[in-house]
């Protein structure tokens, strides 16, 4: 096994969020509105700029559009999963992980 010195970059501990919703939530887990809660969170994600992705998948002919604002706020790429054959799934989450030997902003 070999050590690595504390504060090393390791791209294989990178965080990525892939946050697949339909943005309707329904219940918040503390005092404020799931939306309070739903902004405060994608806030931040998006501050400490880990690389993420928003997959919408919002369903029908009326759409309320719910996603697209959390996504923005987090800093994603906003996807319609309707647009999004399974195989370009994984190729969206390949091409939002930082690749080389600088950390991403938000780590250092």
């Amino acid at each position: 096994m070999t050590a690595v010195k504390r504060g090393t970059w390791l791209p294989l501990q990178t965080p990525l969020e892939v946050l697949l919703s339909f943005g309707r939530g329904n219940v918040a887990s503390g005092q404020e509105s799931f939306l309070e809660e739903t902004d405060a969170a994608a806030g931040i994600i998006g501050e400490e700029k880990v690389p993420s992705a928003v997959v919408d998948t919002e369903p029908g002919f009326l759409r309320l559009g719910m996603v697209q604002p959390v996504a923005e706020a987090m800093g994603a790429q906003h996807l319609k999963l309707e647009n999004l054959p399974a195989d370009n799934l994984a190729k969206v989450v390949r091409m939002t992980i930082p690749v080389g030997s600088e950390p991403p902003p938000h780590i250092g």
